[in-house]
């Protein structure tokens, strides 16, 4: 009897009791238990369920502490030389070094032979020549338009018999390498001015201010450093930019540069 049957059995038995108990008086007798049946037959195996839905991804664990470095290796072979890079910046100069001591004299030369001194004194001819006709140009510069002349150190100052104004008589002066008398020291100016007294020709000087007011300048841009005003003077401003010698003392005067004076002129000599 299988486990089927034996269930079977024992509630039909349960349900004739209950249903006798219902209809008649109770019974004195009791009910005797029977022998427990026997195991049912396995039952088969249900049908597969439906797959689940995946399970929620868990949180990354906790890296670990990294572990000893291991001991290094062995050495690899040597590479191949890689290409040579750009120079660098230059540094900066370094400090000059100690100035060396006098060198050993050399030894005294050989005597130059007689066509070596010839090309020398030659040479040495040739430069005075060349000096020599460089004052010859200067003096026939001076004494082609001269009527007057007078010295002061290695200045001459000429009077030239001519009336113009300022700007044409540097051009004059300047034409013959000479330039408008420009006195550096009081003892220049004294021979300028005793000059214009011997001729009675008053000129230009040289020094003026036509550039910046009250600047007074030689010609090549040079502050004058002589000062040999009259009283009162400079009184012109802007209308007056140049300079004459000026009776009885040979002060200065500024005067306009558009004023109409004889020519002197003032040659270095060589």
């Amino acid at each position: 009897m299988n486990h089927l049957t034996k269930c079977v059995w024992i509630l039909l038995v349960v349900a004739v009791t209950f249903t006798l108990s219902q209809s008649q008086a109770p019974a004195t007798c009791s009910v005797v238990q029977g022998l427990p049946g026997l195991n049912g037959r396995d039952g088969k195996d249900g049908a597969n369920g439906q797959k689940g839905d995946p399970g929620v991804r868990g949180e990354p664990g906790i890296r670990g502490e990294r572990g000893t470095p291991g001991s290094p290796g062995k050495v690899g072979p040597k590479g191949n030389p890689g290409e040579r890079g750009q120079p660098g910046v230059a540094g900066p100069p370094g400090s000059t070094g100690l100035q060396g001591g006098p060198g050993i004299q050399g030894l005294k030369g050989e005597k130059g032979s007689p066509d070596s001194d010839s090309a020398k004194k030659i040479a040495a001819l040739e430069s005075q020549i060349a000096s020599l006709e460089k004052k010859l140009s200067w003096i026939k510069n001076v004494q082609m338009f001269s009527h007057s002349e007078a010295i002061s150190g290695n200045k001459v100052y000429v009077s030239i018999d001519r009336i113009t104004d300022f700007a044409t008589a540097l051009a004059v002066c300047e034409r013959y390498g000479g330039i408008l008398p420009s006195p550096e020291n009081s003892a220049e100016d004294s021979m300028i001015y005793k000059l214009s007294k011997k001729t009675g020709r008053t000129g230009f000087l040289g020094i003026n201010d036509r550039n910046t007011e009250g600047k007074y300048v030689h010609y090549d841009g040079r502050s004058s450093v002589l000062k040999n005003w009259n009283a009162g003077e400079p009184n012109g401003g802007r209308a007056e930019n140049c300079i004459q010698h000026v009776d009885p003392h040979g002060k200065w005067i500024d005067i306009p540069c558009s004023w109409e004076k004889h020519v002197v002129c003032e040659f270095k000599m060589i």
